[in-house]
């Protein structure tokens, strides 16, 4: 018993170390010729994306969640639904409003 301890925590210690070998090996290029505003522009899109679908993820489950609470007549999963659906919109619609606001 003790010695399948061993092993598995001396194979998963080699393992540690055959990745950290293979990630310091590989080349890492650095190109300082981008625009550094493009670059910023960049990540906040992508961040804006990433919020506006996380936003539509919870409405989605929102609606979910208020149709099943609909089917079994539960009035508390119905309430649970709707803030669901309501945080989901907010959350979706919070990066148009900051572009609104903030052009």
């Amino acid at each position: 018993m003790k010695k399948t301890n061993h092993l598995k925590s001396r194979r998963v210690l080699n393992l540690a170390l055959f990745f950290i070998v293979l990630t310091l090996s590989l080349p890492a290029f650095c190109f300082a010729a981008v625009d550094p505003v493009a670059t910023i522009n960049n990540a906040k899109t992508l961040l804006v994306s990433i919020v506006s679908s996380i936003g539509m993820i919870v409405a989605i489950y929102g609606i979910y969640q208020l149709g099943m609470a609909w089917q079994r007549e539960d009035a508390s999963g119905r309430s649970h639904g709707i803030n669901g659906l309501i945080a989901g919109i907010i959350i979706a619609g919070t990066p148009w409003l900051l572009n609104y606001l903030l052009s």
